[in-house]
């Protein structure tokens, strides 16, 4: 059974943002930016999983919300704080560029590659229940939990998808499942990057209090 309660370490960053980019752009390496990173063996190949430090300002930008001081944990256990299940909770989707340094969309090849893996991993994760409801060792969902001001990331060679919690400091965590991970993919690279030919694309809820949040898909 894969393990996801993955503990990120603390750290402080400093992102580049695009004038009107939305996901957490990030300067240089990946490898840097997730201090947590751990490697998932899923379908044959290795993906990528961390937590991101999503800069203030670009939430800011988003939900209009006042300055706000970063929880000092990116993630936390199910008992430790209020967590809100988002899984039930849908988005609207827009389609943008500026979303990564790259000037390029993600490979098509890579976010197939990805969403397979995904999907193979929230299938695994399944303990008496059934799907897509699941969590490693509990026959609830979700898989993940993060805290505000955190990107919960999962990358393949040049595509990265991001569930971002855009609470402020104070509010709940919150969680998301993996199979609805992988569902963001192939929508958004269809709508965004094969339709509109933008680069990337987000998906944002923000009509239910406590329930903000961001999907994200980009090049790494």
């Amino acid at each position: 059974m894969l393990n996801l309660q993955i503990l990120a370490a603390i750290t402080s960053l400093a992102l580049g943002l695009a004038s009107h980019a939305f996901g957490a752009v990030v300067s240089g390496n990946i490898e840097e930016v997730a201090t947590d990173k751990g490697l998932l063996r899923v379908n044959g190949i290795d993906i990528n999983v961390g937590t991101i430090p999503v800069p203030e300002s670009h939430i800011d930008r988003l939900i209009n919300a006042t300055p706000r001081t970063r929880s000092p944990h990116p993630e936390t256990t199910l008992t430790k704080r209020t967590v809100n299940n988002c899984c039930s909770y849908g988005c609207s989707r827009t389609c943008i560029d500026g979303l990564s340094t790259s000037p390029d969309p993600p490979a098509s090849a890579d976010c197939a590659a990805l969403k397979s893996a995904l999907e193979a991993l929230a299938a695994s994760e399944l303990v008496g229940a059934a799907f897509p409801c699941n969590l490693p060792n509990q026959a609830l969902c979700p898989n993940f939990s993060v805290s505000p001001g955190y990107e919960r990331a999962y990358w393949y060679g040049t595509c990265l998808v991001g569930f971002i919690n855009l609470n402020p400091t104070g509010g709940p965590d919150e969680s998301y499942c993996d199979y609805l991970m992988a569902g963001i993919i192939t929508s958004s690279y269809d709508e965004c990057v094969t339709t509109q030919g933008k680069t990337g694309g987000y998906c944002l809820q923000y009509l239910s209090p406590g329930f903000v949040y961001a999907l994200e898909l980009r090049h790494v």
